[in-house]
């Protein structure tokens, strides 16, 4: 999804937290679907042994072929990751992945 796609930001920090522990923060949104942003800053990915991403879903299409174990959490924020949370009043039967069919 979105290979070979360029993205520019204006603003990125890097924070070096010691002890190879590192914050990456953007001045936009962006879903992690690969760990190039990590390697233009000439971080290494293999070098650590826990990644945290802040995103909802896009990160699994290429994020889960490389970690061994995904431990999904949903923080506060504008909406649940699990949709199922939520209740629909008027909803289409058919609607994936939140409809009658699917549940």
């Amino acid at each position: 999804m979105g290979r070979g796609a360029e993205k520019h930001f204006n603003l990125i920090s890097l924070l070096d937290l010691g002890d190879n522990r590192y914050v990456l923060i953007t001045e936009s949104l962006m879903a992690p679907m690969s760990s190039d942003p990590l390697k233009a800053l000439g971080l290494d990915l293999d070098n650590f042994n826990i990644v945290v991403l802040k995103d909802r879903v896009h990160h699994r299409a290429w994020w889960d072929t490389w970690s061994d174990v995904d431990y999904p959490v949903d923080p506060p924020g504008l909406g649940p990751a699990n949709l199922s949370l939520l209740n629909y009043k008027y909803i289409p039967w058919n609607l994936y992945p939140i409809g009658g069919k699917y549940s």
